[in-house]
């Protein structure tokens, strides 16, 4: 058996346990952590706190990052459409012990969009805000995001691992590009030296932590209640 075999059974192996432990109450709560559109108030109030520090350098800042997901977006679909990786949960060989929650997504899954979009994400504002307290928050937040392809049967672990890998470079060349572009229009002072105070990170902290228990006491009680599907 050649090493790529070996990885694959390995990636195989390793996505059917992490994908084996599932109940009812997460099945709702990771397709609810899955969705882009529920971590909008999170970069709202995030894109608001920038603009406030920042000022008119925020343009090239916002201008940066919404260039970076679009880019780390499009690559992993291009790369998706170049491997043809069948996903899990179109796998007809893991199909049988994939376990999967209201759809299945698209036939490909190599790598992770998700991955990558979330990493990209989190590395940028990581490297723009240079606060510790942050990075131990949007951390768990990215890794939250992705084990979620795992448990709802879109991706192996190695698809996550290399959608991650990919959003990082992204973010590390884009933020150097920007500083660059900064620096020819005399932003760059600022953009380099100014970080977030305790205040405005905390203010990040809490609406993305109150986002995920106010989500989780929610379908909590709908479940109790028996409004959802079981």
């Amino acid at each position: 058996m050649g090493l790529l075999q070996q990885l694959n059974q390995l990636d195989h192996q390793l996505f059917l346990f992490l994908n084996g432990f599932h109940n009812t109450f997460f099945d709702y709560l990771m397709t609810v952590f899955t969705a882009e559109i529920f971590w909008v108030p999170l970069y709202f109030i995030t894109a608001f706190i920038i603009g406030k520090k920042y000022g008119k350098d925020s343009i090239i800042i916002l201008i940066s990052l919404g260039i970076l997901i679009l880019c780390a977006d499009q690559f992993a679909g291009i790369v998706k459409h170049s491997v043809l990786r069948l996903r899990p949960s179109h796998d007809p060989m893991l199909m049988p012990f994939t376990h999967t929650f209201f759809y299945r997504g698209g036939l490909y899954s190599f790598f992770s969009a998700h991955a990558a979009n979330a990493f990209a994400y989190a590395t940028f504002t990581i490297l723009l805000f240079k606060n510790k307290n942050y990075t131990l928050f949007i951390i768990p937040w990215a890794l939250l995001v992705v084990y979620t392809r795992i448990y709802l049967g879109l991706h192996y672990p190695g698809d996550i691992i290399c959608g991650a890998i990919s959003g990082m470079l992204f973010a590390i060349g884009i933020f150097r590009l920007m500083k660059f572009v900064g620096g020819k229009i005399n932003s760059i002072n600022k953009i380099s030296s100014v970080s977030l105070d305790k205040k405005d990170i905390n203010v990040i902290i809490v609406s993305g932590i109150s986002l995920i228990i106010i989500s989780m006491m929610i379908i909590y009680l709908l479940i109790k209640r028996g409004l959802v599907i079981l």
